[in-house]
């Protein structure tokens, strides 16, 4: 999916082995993975959603734009889908300084989501090469993944139609949405429909994984 911020080309294969590596050491390896011990069932009916967006930084703006879409789709639902109640965990996908070092933060906010019991999906990354770099990480709990703005066919866009997306952003945040809030709000919109369409099976991230491939009407 395009967008009008700058993509950044791919890191090289040995940097992204290297950051995963980092992430899965701070993170702990073996029996304590929540992929491991849950499988792909989450039980209860708590779920977690996770986001990693630039938050500051040079690509700060687009990025909280991409978070502000995310927001308002997730506060439509009443942060409630069918009988799961949803929480909403937006991470800075830059370090507290706001380098973007190796995209090493990328690699921990993943790792944050696929050690949380309750994750369900996750929304990210930015750009091409911090998605290559979650999805590895992400992949291990087999958690849905949605891109809002990687224009790639490795990892499911957020885009869809959005009728009264504008005047809905207008209301709540006082301002026109650019391009790049209207991914965010598609991306959040397509995970919550995919957990819907899951049913009963909504704490499962399998199902709901397959449930947004398989798309509306299906």
């Amino acid at each position: 999916m395009a967008t009008t911020a700058e993509r950044r080309r791919p890191q090289t294969a040995a940097l992204l082995a290297c950051a995963v590596a980092a992430a899965l050491a701070l993170g702990g390896c073996g029996a304590t993975d929540s992929a491991k011990v849950s499988g792909a069932q989450v039980y209860g009916t708590s779920l977690s959603l996770y986001s990693s967006l630039p938050l500051s930084g040079p690509q700060g703006k687009a990025g909280n734009q991409m978070l502000n879409g995310e927001r308002l789709a997730f506060s439509e639902r009443g942060g409630k889908v069918g009988d799961f109640i949803l929480t909403f965990y937006s991470l800075n996908a830059l370090a507290g300084d706001g380098s973007e070092k190796g995209n090493g933060q990328v690699a921990l906010n993943a790792r944050r989501a696929v050690v949380d019991p309750k994750s369900i999906a996750y929304i990210g990354d930015f750009d091409r090469s911090q998605t290559e770099l979650s999805k590895v990480i992400v992949d291990q709990a087999q958690l849905l993944q949605v891109a809002p703005s990687a224009g790639w066919e490795a990892i499911p866009g957020g885009r869809r139609s959005a009728p009264g997306f504008q005047a809905a952003y207008r209301r709540q945040f006082g301002e026109n949405p650019t391009d790049d809030a209207l991914f965010g709000y598609e991306a959040m919109n397509a995970v919550l429909d995919a957990i819907e369409r899951a049913g009963s099976d909504g704490g499962n991230r399998i199902a709901v994984a397959d449930a947004y491939r398989a798309g509306p009407g299906n």
